[in-house]
């Protein structure tokens, strides 16, 4: 019996954008995107009529950004993992997504594999941090002065 494809709902302003995303997660056997909003008010809507497993959410989203709409999904579907996905390399980005409840955060200049990872993890219930931001995290957990040997 094969397993159900994990469900996606793709959060992004910029069509072109939008098409891209869709096209390498649909070519993947076992990920499907099954809705899609422009907007983060969109994605409510959309998520308050279609089961979703994960959502790939872009932050740089007109209106209500997409950390504030990150927490909105995790508040009312809490068992919808989310992915951010970004252009920028911020720190304070990275703390706020991961605050917001992400689980994954995954840079737009990535190659596709790793957002397909990201994806992967997420729904496993696992976390994905992209390699060139991991750096923002381990620098926020480190202490100033570890001793030394």
């Amino acid at each position: 019996m094969a397993e159900l494809p994990i469900r996606i709902l793709l959060v992004e302003d910029h069509a072109f954008t939008r098409d891209g995303l869709r096209a390498t997660l649909n070519l993947e056997a076992d990920l499907r995107v099954v809705c899609e909003a422009r907007s983060g008010e969109e994605a409510l809507e959309r998520l308050a009529g279609t089961g979703v497993d994960v959502a790939v959410v872009d932050i740089g989203l007109p209106g209500m950004d997409g950390i504030q709409t990150a927490a909105e999904i995790r508040r009312g579907w809490p068992d919808v993992r989310i992915v951010m996905l970004t252009a920028h390399d911020l720190r304070q980005e990275v703390f706020a997504a991961l605050a917001s409840g992400a689980a994954a955060y995954c840079l737009k200049s990535a190659k596709p594999e790793l957002l397909l990872l990201a994806v992967r993890a997420a729904a496993a219930g696992s976390a994905y941090l992209d390699p060139q931001v991991a750096h923002h995290v381990l620098g926020g957990v480190r202490a100033p002065e570890w001793p030394r040997c």
